[in-house]
């Protein structure tokens, strides 16, 4: 099993746009991705700019590992703050 967590900042003004990308990204993950077996999002509750993800994959080989990682943080890196 492989995990990986992440957290991230998101500036203020792109909050809608960065939610609908993440969890359109989390959905099509976990069908699509073989090897994803999870994908959870959360946004901190005292500070919505705050997300964290929590991916379970069954192996670190997996497809939507650690290359697929790079590509999605850098893409969502626009968003960042």
């Amino acid at each position: 099993m492989h995990i990986v967590s992440i957290q991230v900042t998101v500036k203020k003004e792109l909050l809608d746009e960065f939610e609908q990308a993440i969890l359109h990204n989390a959905r099509e993950s976990v069908a699509r991705d073989n090897g994803c077996l999870m994908f959870d999002v959360s946004q901190a509750v005292d500070d919505p700019t705050v997300w964290l993800y929590h991916e379970v994959y069954d192996g670190p080989e997996a497809p939507g590992g650690v290359a697929e990682l790079a590509a999605v943080l850098s893409e969502a890196a626009g968003l960042a703050a």
